[in-house]
């Protein structure tokens, strides 16, 4: 006898599929449902862009779908469970901060190449497409933080996520383009990019206003597209913020990312003469045993902060050419509107790692309160020394350099320890890298937009400590709307931060939608980095302040890299 409760489940489950949304694609048909939020947001999961990275197609560049490949046993694709992250290693360590980036383990497949799709009713044609990921080792697009419903319901954007592989199984790179071409995680970036351009038509969005967006190395992504003659047409405007090219996180030389999956290849025992062979053990094994020892590979010759596998320069698919000579020549797409930003302190939430232990007297204990004194950095200034020797060794730069880069930071006095160190870092990793790719691509970016933003306001949730202010990530708190999404865990702080929220979501869509912003946000030059301030949200007729990016500081530090750096 069929229960009453089964026979329920039946007709909830079919009122559900009722209200889904149907639509042709040039692989089928799919499904889409409307938001719990906002009915009037249809959003299409974990949709497949291309055939499953599976078998013989691990390491391999992606493959595209076939003409009917939504279409299964006289169903339509069912777009209703969100994407599943390509696998890397979690590390979770107890803390909300750093486990609230990272899925569970059965959120993880190497079936991944998948993307979600946000549609609003009242749409203005303008497509964002959002690459997610933190580092080129770990990302995750369906991150309940990258929910983008109310970004597209506040905006009228369709928002697309993209899932796409990355550590090992992402940046591999062996013996060129023949066996391992490398750069594979921006090849199923691309690959998403052409489905999205060919198939935006059917979903109400116009192949003349998708705009790639990125955060971090994502970031760096989003700009790596510009340099790629197979992405050149999928789009026309890019927002990087916190990232680009050319920051040191956002490439490596191919010989090194060679010499590290052959010490993968050995300790997998995969270490035959042919480099078929290898390839071939590598596609048989379990990719969790690859993925977790891909994550123990070491290289002593690596930036400290770049990962065993990230993109390569060079590769001769992606990259034709070295991204240096591409950038110096112009040798990329300048018919494009972009928008560059970064927050007022980028590195805060990393040096507890990357200065950890006694020598520089910082570290967090998880454990313990945000408040406590362990938890604070307080550095002296022996700690500071060491931190300035530490940039300097990580740079390859003479001894001299040290006394240069303290004498550059030694104003305002008033300035402590900690609060220098994390300067200097925000200067040599991030911001100064992000201001120099502006000045590089304004001398040929002649009639597209150019502008630049820095973030300074912190989000009032951040569990990180004070002192960290705003951090790398949490802007896309205020960028996806976060606010209206969890108005609860913000308290009494919810209406102005839903406020601020809103006035980032807009611009984001006026950026995505015209290519343009505000009459008093002025362009960026080579001669004239100006960026617009922004920490509060503006009244009625007042405008954004207006900073000069290109400090004395990048400038000098452009100098001491070149005159201070150890000649082979």
């Amino acid at each position: 006898m069929i229960s009453w409760y089964f026979v329920l489940s039946l007709i909830l489950q079919q009122a559900y599929f009722l209200k889904s949304f149907r639509l042709n694609t040039n692989h089928g048909c799919i499904d889409g449902h409307p938001t719990e939020v906002h009915p009037d947001v249809t959003e299409f999961l974990g949709v497949p862009f291309a055939l499953p990275p599976i078998g013989p197609l691990r390491f391999k560049p992606p493959k595209i779908l076939t003409h009917n490949y939504y279409n299964y046993a006289g169903h339509c694709f069912n777009a209703m469970y969100p994407a599943k992250a390509c696998l890397f290693k979690r590390k979770a360590v107890g803390f909300v901060s750093i486990d609230e980036w990272q899925p569970k383990n059965n959120e993880m497949h190497e079936n991944c190449l998948r993307l979600n799709m946000w549609v609003p009713k009242n749409k203005t044609g303008g497509v964002m497409v959002f690459f997610n990921g933190r580092t080129y080792h770990r990302g995750f697009g369906s991150l309940p933080q990258y929910d983008a419903t109310i970004l597209s319901h506040k905006t009228g954007l369709i928002v697309v996520n993209v899932n796409y592989r990355n550590g090992v199984l992402g940046f591999a790179h062996l013996k060129r383009k023949k066996f391992v071409p490398g750069n594979i995680g921006l090849l199923d970036q691309q690959m998403a990019l052409q489905w999205v351009y060919e198939n935006i038509k059917y979903f109400g969005g116009k192949q003349s206003m998708i705009t790639l967006f990125g955060i971090g190395t994502s970031g760096s992504a989003a700009t790596a597209h510009m340099l790629s003659e197979g992405s050149k047409k999928y789009f026309s405007r890019v927002i990087a913020s916190s990232g680009t090219i050319i920051n040191d996180f956002g490439y490596e030389k191919s010989s090194i990312i060679e010499k590290n999956i052959k010490k993968l290849v050995y300790r997998l025992k995969c270490n035959y003469k042919k480099y078929e062979k290898k390839v071939k053990c590598m596609q048989k094994m379990n990719a969790s045993i690859i993925v977790d020892e891909a994550d123990r590979i070491r290289n002593p010759k690596q930036f400290e902060i770049r990962y065993p596998f990230i993109a390569v320069d060079n590769d001769g698919i992606f990259f034709k050419k070295s991204i240096k000579k591409l950038l110096a020549k112009g040798k990329f797409k300048t018919d494009v509107d972009i928008l560059i930003g970064q927050t007022t302190n980028e590195p805060s939430i990393f040096i507890f790692n990357y200065l950890k232990g006694k020598k520089f007297g910082c570290s967090f204990d998880p454990r313990k309160s945000v408040k406590d004194t362990v938890n604070q950095c307080n550095m002296n200034k022996r700690h500071y020394l060491n931190t300035i020797v530490k940039v300097t060794e990580a740079y390859k730069l003479k001894r001299i350099a040290v006394s240069k880069i303290a004498k550059l930071y030694e104003w305002p006095k008033e300035r402590s320890y900690r609060d220098r160190a994390i300067r200097i870092i925000a200067d040599f990793v991030f911001d100064c890298n992000i201001v120099e790719f502006g000045r590089k691509i304004s001398h040929f970016i002649l009639k597209g937009s150019k502008y630049y933003y820095v973030l300074g306001r912190r989000v009032s949730i951040t569990p990180w400590p004070l002192y960290m202010g705003a951090t790398h990530d949490y802007q896309t708190h205020y960028m996806f709307g976060h606010p209206f999404l969890n108005p609860s865990v913000y308290g009494k702080k919810v209406e102005e931060e839903q406020k601020f929220s809103h006035q980032i979501m807009n611009t984001l869509s006026k950026f995505a939608t015209t290519g343009k912003l505000y009459t008093n946000w002025p362009q960026f030059t080579f001669k004239n980095m100006v960026a617009v301030n922004i920490t509060h949200v503006l009244k009625p007729g007042e405008k954004f302040p207006i900073i000069d990016v290109y400090s004395k500081q990048c400038q000098m530090i452009k100098f001491i890299k070149h005159r201070y750096r150890y000649r082979r």
